[in-house]
């Protein structure tokens, strides 16, 4: 005698419900990660373009190629950008999700609606955020370290935050900001140091709403004292 649970999953099932039942079931072989459960859930273009991001040079090089591919974390590094840039200024997270269902919430409603005009403007915004970082911070881009201390690995966290804020500078302030970089290393330092509210959102935690608006706001806040210095 073999008894077999069964889940019916109907049309009209809220993805939230879809996306936890997935990840319940997901316990046979090598369980799925987020992205994986998210790619599975969630059919369209969204996929390809964020792959095609990811797989990009310019990504692959300010990484250092350090980011894995293997179970799509780098489709969901790229995807954290994406997900936060598209709420436009000031970038700021709803308190009440976590980060899996900030993400899940913009690739129903959002991503999977785009033209491809629009993954054009935002991939512009993608490669042109990293440049605008790795000018700024140079080696130290999209890590903990700054200015003659040891490299540090890539902070996911850090690494969004840092592409929305540099990213978003205009071309005369983005200019202010390269003159002062080492201002913006020393003030970085110590605001790792000081700054309880970015140091923790860079440490625990980091895919809350209120660590990817607290590091924003800090991050926003060095580059104005850096700048203006």
């Amino acid at each position: 005698e073999l008894e077999i649970t069964a889940n019916i999953i109907r049309a009209n099932t809220p993805s939230a419900v879809k996306f936890n039942v997935f990840a319940r079931l997901n316990q046979g072989g090598m369980p799925l990660n987020a992205q994986e459960i998210r790619n599975a859930i969630f059919p369209g273009e969204w996929r390809n373009e964020l792959r095609r991001l990811a797989e990009s040079e310019k990504f692959v090089k300010a990484t250092d190629g350090k980011v894995q591919t293997s179970r799509q974390q780098d489709m969901e590094l790229v995807l954290r950008f994406v997900a936060l840039w598209q709420l436009g200024v000031p970038y700021r997270r709803p308190s009440n999700q976590t980060l899996d269902e900030f993400l899940n919430a913009t690739v129903e409603q959002t991503l999977s609606r785009w033209s491809t005009d629009k993954w054009k403007q935002a991939g512009e915004a993608f490669h042109h955020a990293i440049d605008a970082t790795c000018r700024v911070r140079g080696k130290h881009a999209f890590r903990k370290s700054a200015g003659t201390q040891q490299r540090k690995p890539i902070n996911r966290g850090l690494f969004e935050a840092e592409l929305i804020v540099f990213g978003a500078l205009g071309s005369e302030s983005l200019l202010h900001a390269v003159a002062q970089k080492a201002k913006v290393e020393e003030l970085f330092a110590t605001a790792r140091s000081e700054n309880k509210e970015l140091s923790q959102s860079v440490l625990y935690g980091t895919g809350s709403a209120e660590s990817s608006n607290a590091r924003i706001f800090a991050l926003n806040g060095i580059v104005e004292e850096a700048v203006h210095a």
